[in-house]
C-alpha cells in the first residue's frame, strides 16, 4: 500500500508540474523547447508510474490467493 501511494503521489506531482509549465496550454508548450522537454519528461514519469501501479494491482496478494483457494477447493480423485 505504501508503494501504491508513492506511485500516485508522483503521478499527481507530475500533473501539477505540467499545469505549472503550460498554464495556457498549447501556446506555452510550443513556445519553448525547454518546456516541451519538461512536459514530455513528466508524461514519461506518469506513464511509468501508472504502469507500475496497475501491474501491482493485477498481481494477486497472498490473502487473495488464499481466498480464491477457499472458494475453489481442489478435488480429490478417489
Amino acid at each position: 500500500m505504501k508503494d501504491d501511494n508513492l506511485y500516485l503521489t508522483h503521478i499527481l506531482e507530475c500533473i501539477e508540474n505540467i499545469e505549472t509549465y503550460i498554464p495556457n496550454g498549447k501556446e506555452d508548450f510550443f513556445r519553448s523547447k525547454l518546456v516541451q522537454d519538461a512536459v514530455i519528461r513528466n508524461l514519461e514519469i506518469i506513464g511509468g508510474g501508472s504502469n507500475a501501479y496497475f501491474r501491482r494491482l493485477s498481481k494477486p496478494t497472498h490473502s487473495c490467493s488464499l481466498a480464491r483457494d477457499e472458494r475453489n477447493p481442489k478435488r480429490i480423485n478417489s
